[in-house]
């Protein structure tokens, strides 16, 4: 059997297998993307801010350690893990507390810059929390250190390999002719249009393809 040939067959076992782990990954990816825009539409007053009172402290910023004072004071001393402030000043800042034993993660609030205020969770928050799950292990159980976590960089894997074969298979007879790659032949019919209108997106989408691969395996590894 041929180099081309086993190439091939990887290639196309892995679309099939792989692949659907890679679809979910992108469209929960997708939808991570616009995670700001969708809760800020869904929640405004807490993930965008409201105008104070005479517009009294809309200028001033609490520093990050007044900030985790007061979000720890208004929950009865329990320990602040992390704080995000958006440099968007319209945004308001998040806190994310530490979970209690057993707990697989903390609760998280939004809280005003200006006051120190909790303004609580907005609303769909728990949905893009699951999304974030699904995207970065599958939801299985474990989180990053679970069997999910493995599955998913080893589908970033896959994803290399699916460009770089899939680039070989490809390979034009006058590969410095752009127009053989990225140019679809619309002479061809049937099952040969189909071909080559895989091997032109792919084409097309390589580059991202290997960015996106990169990424995920960098998170998913922490390289």
């Amino acid at each position: 059997m041929t180099l081309r040939r086993v190439l091939f067959q990887m290639h196309w076992f892995l679309g099939i297998t792989a692949g659907f782990v890679l679809a979910l990954m992108g469209v929960t990816g997708a939808a991570m993307a616009f995670e700001d825009e969708i809760m800020a539409a869904l929640s405004p007053g807490v993930v965008t801010l409201a105008p104070l009172p005479n517009g009294a402290g809309d200028a001033a910023r609490l520093s990050p350690d007044a900030l985790v004072r007061a979000a720890s004071a208004q929950r009865d001393g329990k320990r602040v893990q992390d704080l995000t402030i958006a440099r968007d000043p319209t945004l308001a800042a998040q806190v994310r507390f530490a979970a209690k034993k057993g707990q697989r993660g903390g609760e998280r609030s939004y809280i005003d810059p200006r006051t120190g205020r909790l303004l609580g969770t907005a609303t769909g928050a728990g949905v893009f929390r699951t999304i974030e799950n699904l995207h970065r292990w599958l939801a299985l159980p474990g989180g990053r250190n679970g069997i999910g976590s493995q599955l998913t960089g080893l589908s970033a894997l896959a994803l290399v390999f699916f460009a770089l074969s899939g680039l070989y298979l490809r390979w034009p007879r006058h590969p410095l002719d752009w127009r053989a790659w990225f140019v679809l032949d619309l002479r061809k019919t049937g099952r040969n249009l189909y071909r080559a209108l895989h091997a032109v997106i792919g084409g097309w989408v390589l580059v991202f393809y290997l960015l996106s691969a990169a990424t995920g395996l960098w998170w998913s590894y922490d390289w």
